[in-house]
């Protein structure tokens, strides 16, 4: 059997095994041995290993510890004795492991002796001291934290410091766990209470400093967070007060200071968006704050200071395409608006879809692609209900009455629950445009009394008062068309009775037939021409007309009891065969009163001025002016329609201003139009 001897050399753990011919030692402590006790071996490092140490140590005064650690393991691997090799691989540990974690916490150091005591010297072994809690706790916490799990490195650092209140490199483990698991403020508080507990060796304070920045960026980076997300709902007040906090927090930060200007330009702060943007502009031009600002000073009257910010903006050639092209309309240029449209559509580098598209091909009058823009963000799902408006008038641009309607309905349709803010004359307004849109047929009929009725073809200069009236149906085969509409239409108008004895009844009756077109959508000009008929024994001719009618406050309101109404209305027509020409005109000013518990009801006194002309008349022309008090009743709407019929009756009372008699007196006028 082989001959082994084992001493236990009092409390210093020295464990030796001797075998004939061979000793080993067994050292439990080694690697917290002190610097100034013997090493394992004092021989120097020669050949390979030396020149592997060397490049370790060199990578390691250069900071590259991976390079370092490698070089030292191979070295060592080669001369395991070397105690140099061990201590510089600590230090490669130590310095790769965080600032605060330089210092760990150290058990009791082992003593090593080169060769073992004299037998007459040994004592028996003594139990194994009992292991230190705290230094248990503190070794599992800096094992979680080495391995990433803060959460458990923070527990077993407040078990060690609850145990060792004193240490501070127990307190420095938790400081240091808390900042990597994101805990700040507690991190804070920790450092706090270990300055005043177990005071400071000039660790803690380092790290207060920057862990108090930190802390203060973190609360400016959620509170510009939230900033973004109040302005992405459209609560612009909550953007303006949040960025504004941010920005107390982290002064200068341009990305903050930015939104600031943004937030209290659409929130209507126009005066103070400007102070702000002038800030910014001031630290570093750039264009798109220009062209912020340029807004800016648009909503403050300053059109002078808005164009210069303008050009600058464009200057600067910092812009997107869909800038440089909202840059041009503002500035009035929709021709290079459209063009650099049309361009960066076609070559990709728009960098716009769905809405933000839509609204933008709208202001440069591209409405096809509007419509496009708003149905592809409507059939993906991120098409906003308050886009449902815009996307609407679009298509009526378009030409596209079906999608159009569509719209208007689930604009309305949301407008019931108050899921979209639309005052009670917006959601009028919309049911207005359905009920024009979607109009095909229509008929109008009317009875009056001294006086010719606008369209009917019956030229004015009639010698005696007289009754007449008719009606009319037309009907519109290619739909609204952006009100540039075409009608075909037949009517028939006849005198009904007369005082002096003049022609009534089927003796002057006269029926026509004929097209008419509305050219423009914002001016209410009708050319029209027509085939007349006379049953009654009169020649049959051709009739060309050109009609306008124009004025404000026509429409029922239902926002107000009363506004202000103008109507104005002329037309001239011209029998080709028989050669014979009239006009009429005439403008109403009053105001409009709405009454009745239906509020469907309008009264509308007003002032009434006239003229007319016949080349075939013995008095060729007449004019007259005088007082007048008008009726209206709208009917016929359901939910998603305004009143699509009214009953019209007017009274007016006209002295002669000039030319025949025909331009004074009592005139009575009513009007059905369903």
């Amino acid at each position: 059997m082989p001959n082994w001897r084992v001493w236990n050399y009092r409390n210093n753990s020295v464990k030796i095994l001797h075998k004939t011919g061979t000793t080993v030692l067994y050292v439990a402590s080694l690697a917290l041995a002190a610097p100034g006790l013997q090493a394992q071996s004092d021989l120097p490092l020669t050949g390979p290993a030396w020149a592997l140490a060397d490049e370790g140590y060199k990578a390691f005064a250069r900071g590259d510890y991976g390079i370092a650690r490698e070089k030292a393991r191979e070295a060592l691997r080669l001369r395991p004795d070397a105690v140099q090799l061990q201590e510089l691989i600590r230090k490669i540990d130590a310095a790769q492991r965080p600032a605060a974690f330089q210092s760990k916490p150290t058990a009791p150091r082992a003593r090593v002796f080169r060769s073992p005591p004299a037998i007459a010297d040994m004592q028996p072994a003594p139990s194994p001291p009992r292991p230190d809690p705290a230094f248990a706790a503190a070794a599992e916490g800096y094992k979680a934290y080495d391995s990433a799990k803060y959460a458990a490195a923070v527990g077993f650092a407040q078990e060690a410091v609850r145990l060792a209140p004193m240490n501070r490199d127990y307190r420095l483990l938790l400081v240091n766990a808390l900042l990597a698991d994101g805990r700040l403020p507690e991190a804070d508080q920790a450092i706090t209470a270990a300055i005043a507990e177990a005071g400071d060796d000039g660790r803690l304070v380092a790290q207060q400093q920057p862990l108090r920045r930190r802390m203060q960026d973190a609360q400016a980076l959620a509170l510009g967070t939230a900033a973004y997300a109040d302005f992405e709902r459209a609560d612009f007040a909550a953007a303006a007060s949040n960025a504004r906090q941010a920005l107390q927090l982290t002064p200068g930060n341009r990305d903050y200071q930015t939104l600031l200007v943004r937030s209290l330009y659409r929130n209507n702060q126009y005066a103070e968006a400007e102070q702000q943007a002038d800030i910014v502009i001031g630290r570093a031009p750039d264009a798109s704050l220009f062209m912020l600002r340029g807004q800016i000073r648009q909503k403050l009257g300053q059109e002078a200071g808005a164009r210069d910010d303008f050009e600058s903006a464009l200057r600067l050639k910092q812009l997107t395409a869909a800038e440089e092209v909202a840059l041009l309309l503002d500035l009035g240029r929709k021709s290079e608006a459209r063009t650099r449209f049309e361009q960066a559509r076609a070559d990709g580098s728009l960098a716009l879809s769905g809405a933000e598209l839509g609204y933008l091909a709208v202001r440069v009058g591209n409405d096809e692609q509007a419509l496009k823009a708003f149905n592809q963000a409507d059939t993906a799902g991120k098409l906003r209900s308050s886009a449902w408006g815009d996307a609407a008038y679009a298509a009526v641009r378009a030409g596209e009455d079906a999608q159009a309607i569509g719209y208007f309905k689930r604009t309305i349709d949301d407008a019931g629950p108050l899921k979209l803010a639309m005052t009670p004359q917006m959601l009028f307004e919309t049911r207005r445009a359905v009920a024009e849109v979607s109009r095909e047929f229509g008929a109008i009929a009317s009875v009056s009394y001294r006086g010719s009725v606008s369209g009917s073809g019956l030229p004015p200069g009639a010698p005696t008062d007289s009754v007449q009236g008719g009606a009319e149906l037309y009907w519109r085969p290619w739909g609204y068309r952006n009100a540039r509409y075409t009608e075909i239409f037949v009517r028939g108008f006849q005198t009904f009775g007369s005082k002096g004895g003049g022609a009534t009844g089927s003796q002057t009756l006269q029926t026509a037939a004929g097209i008419r077109h509305k050219p423009f959508t914002d001016v209410n000009l009708v050319g029209s021409i027509s085939r007349v008929f006379a049953p009654s024994g009169g020649k049959d001719d051709w009739l060309a007309q050109i009609g306008y009618s124009g004025g404000t406050g026509g429409d029922l309101r239902v926002d107000v009891p009363s506004w202000w109404t103008s109507r104005t209305s002329a037309e001239v027509g011209r029998y080709l065969s028989a050669g014979q020409t009239y006009a009429l005109a005439q403008a109403d000013l009053g105001r409009s009163f709405r009454v009745g518990e239906s509020g469907r009801w309008v009264v509308f006194p007003h002032l009434s001025l006239a003229a007319d002309y016949s080349s075939v008349a013995q008095s060729r022309s007449s004019a007259g002016i005088g007082p007048g008090i008008g009726a209206r009743y709208w009917f016929r709407e359901d939910v998603y329609n305004a009143p699509r019929s009214y009953l019209d009756v007017s009274l007016q009372y006209r002295g002669r201003v000039t030319g025949a008699p025909r331009a004074g007196g009592v005139f009575l006028l009513t009007t059905l139009s369903y």
